[in-house]
């Protein structure tokens, strides 16, 4: 992956008015946000603010309603899924996607398949394949059965299985959830090395020391709508977003 100096103005993804509709449910309601090149951005909001149907609008599980998805300049709106992964868009959603029979590095080979040229010889799948367990600091776990690992363990495979894509936006859904201190340290940890060798981030995250940590920048979701934007120390600052999200008032306990 390329470095992401100097890059910093350019947009990779812009959401136009987007809304989506389920029935009489409106999900996401004139919802427009853009992400830079080489940003580390997270999307936080109350359960049910529309966050990770905004994902699946990205991705292209879900068709909008109304709006624009524009990615690296291409309206990508009506393109289908595995066309979006294929330029480069990759989800780590928050359920390991793993294979739990297999082992580590069969779960790596699995995904490096649809990837790798065709008839690639052993060595440059297993060479890729070291690559990605490096990449994710697994190395001195062996080859496992997976469905053996914790699940921190399970999670970082995956994003190691995602990022066989070679993707350049890498889509993060509550991929703290569930983890301990230490687990959660690692994980910032990794995220941050990611962002560094010039991927472009965008995560959903409830646990706030763990945003605190790693967001650039915060967009606030609230009813499917933009609530607010900015940098971390603003969003907490924002009276109106303690009291929908953080579950306070200015200064008060809770």
């Amino acid at each position: 992956m390329r470095t992401i100096k100097d890059t910093n103005e350019e947009t990779v993804l812009k959401l136009e008015n987007v809304s989506k509709n389920f029935g009489g449910i409106q999900a996401v309601d004139d919802f427009s946000f853009e992400v830079k090149k080489g940003e580390l951005r997270c999307l936080i909001g109350p359960n049910g603010a529309g966050k990770t149907t905004v994902f699946n609008l990205i991705t292209g599980v879900y068709p909008v309603s109304e709006g624009k998805i524009i990615y690296k300049g291409e309206d990508i709106t009506k393109m289908p899924a595995y066309k979006r992964s294929r330029n480069g868009i990759a989800i780590k959603m928050q359920i390991p996607g793993v294979y739990e029979s297999l082992t580590l590095r069969d779960n790596l080979k699995i995904a490096c398949y649809n990837f790798l040229t065709p008839h690639c010889k052993r060595r440059e799948l297993e060479k890729a394949v070291d690559e990605l367990i490096a990449m994710v600091g697994l190395e001195s776990l062996g080859d496992p059965i997976v469905g053996n690992l914790s699940h921190g363990q399970q999670q970082w495979l995956e994003i190691a299985m995602t990022l066989a894509a070679k993707p350049d936006l890498l889509l993060l859904d509550e991929l703290a959830a569930g983890f301990g201190p230490e687990e959660t340290a690692f994980t910032a940890k990794l995220v941050k090395m990611l962002h560094e060798q010039g991927l472009t981030i965008l995560f959903i995250d409830h646990d706030m020391d763990f945003v605190r940590e790693i967001a650039q920048k915060v967009t606030v979701m609230h009813f499917g709508k933009k609530f607010a934007e900015g940098e971390m120390s603003d969003i907490e600052q924002n009276e109106d977003v303690q009291t929908i999200y953080l579950g306070r008032s200015q200064g008060g306990d809770n």
